[in-house]
């Protein structure tokens, strides 16, 4: 048996799928290491956080309830070793033991690893299941050859063969340049015979360098999504944060983009100007989403984690930050354009398509401004706090 340790809980949105990805504790080559990613329900990744971050609660929840029947039966959680795998579905033993003796108790791996993990007991895999089910994974700043891709998608393609759609994600992929990212499309195509769309983040100025006949090149192979930060149709706040892109060269990007059948997806961050640039912030931002005529848009909202982004910042209440979604709102002019800010950042979860669903969602906000639910003195439970 291999032991495992959890690498990273890559939490999804509400009723989406999250990902438990574990990784060996072997000897590897500098920056390289092999994953199993392990896809698991809401409820379960809530658990298996919990345990990660230690938290705990005044009353028992049903894994704490369950050890506590356990220490009481003078018995405790030996290990976990997951034993088998079918497809993307993982089969798992929770081990206990009990007076000298080990008890071997068939269980999911997500309860299983969520018991293990709160009384720091080991984790384990099989070495044939890991041999199976494992994905070569580059830690970054370590280069990976085409070979090397070319050789993982096609396993990843043989795993899970009725994949149809593909995002290309952790970076801006259009930077790479036409022929990379050409021959990455045509590799997925080969693999994945159900697949029918692929996305990847981009930003503007990486756009700008693709000519059109490549961009229509591209969509041919399934690219069919690109989502670009605008963040901000402020320039003066872009250069406050440290981005580099220009807010022209966005919009262009984002109108060539479409003009060749592919569809954008904008996102911009609300409360990014604070209280100082909050009202130009708005205006501005709407004016840009106006020219861009984008066919997706998402308001998110920013939330610092590493202090300040600029010295002057004052960081939005919940009331605040909506009152400036009701100003980006009311200065939008958008032809077809879904638009979602149901993040869990955001202080309301809002969806509407434009043009015929822009009355109300101005009215929604002025109900919600209204209705003094919203905190006017703190930014509301931010994210990191939930």
């Amino acid at each position: 048996m291999v032991p495992l340790k959890v690498l990273t809980l890559v939490v999804a949105g509400q009723n989406q799928p999250s990902v438990l990805v574990l990784q060996p504790v072997e000897e590897t080559p500098a920056g390289k290491a092999r994953v199993v990613p392990i896809w698991i329900g809401p409820t379960e990744a809530a658990q298996i956080g919990m345990a990660l971050e230690h938290v705990k609660f005044a009353r028992p929840m049903t894994h704490d309830l369950m050890l506590e029947a356990l220490t009481n039966l003078d018995a405790r959680v030996d290990s976990m070793v997951i034993y088998g795998s079918k497809g993307q579905m993982f089969f798992a033993h929770l081990v206990l033991s009990q007076g000298g003796r080990l008890i071997t108790l068939d269980a999911r791996p997500s309860d299983a690893i969520a018991l293990a993990l709160r009384q720091d007991a080991p984790l384990y895999i099989e070495e044939t299941v890991l041999d199976a089910s494992s994905f070569p994974f580059l830690f970054k700043g370590e280069k990976q050859t085409e070979e090397e891709l070319a050789a993982e998608i096609r396993r990843a393609g043989v795993a899970y063969p009725r994949v149809r759609r593909i995002f290309l994600a952790d970076g801006d992929v259009m930077a790479i340049g036409f022929e990379r990212v050409h021959r990455i499309l045509a590799e997925l195509g080969a693999a994945f015979p159900f697949l029918s769309r692929v996305s990847s983040y981009a930003n503007g100025s990486s756009i700008a360098r693709y000519r059109e006949s490549e961009l229509e090149a591209l969509r041919g192979l399934k690219l069919h999504t690109l989502y670009v930060g605008l963040e901000t149709g402020m320039q003066q706040l872009l250069d406050r944060v440290g981005k580099t892109e220009r807010v022209a060269e966005m919009v262009e990007s984002v109108r060539r983009v479409q003009s060749c059948g592919l569809r954008a997806s904008v996102m911009v961050l609300l409360g990014l100007g604070g209280r100082r640039y909050g009202a130009e912030h708005a205006a501005r931002t709407a004016e840009a989403l106006n020219a861009m005529q984008p066919r997706l848009l998402s308001a998110l909202r920013f939330v610092p984690v590493l202090g300040s982004p600029y010295p002057e910042f004052e960081l939005l209440s919940e009331r605040e930050t909506a009152a400036e979604l009701l100003a980006m709102v009311e200065g939008l002019s958008l032809e077809r354009t879904v638009f979602r800010a149901n993040h869990n950042s955001n202080p309301l979860p809002l969806e509407a398509r434009f043009p015929a669903g822009r009355e109300a969602l101005i009215l929604e906000l002025k109900n919600a401004l209204a209705s003094g639910r919203l905190d006017a003195s703190g930014p509301g439970i931010l994210p990191a706090e939930l």
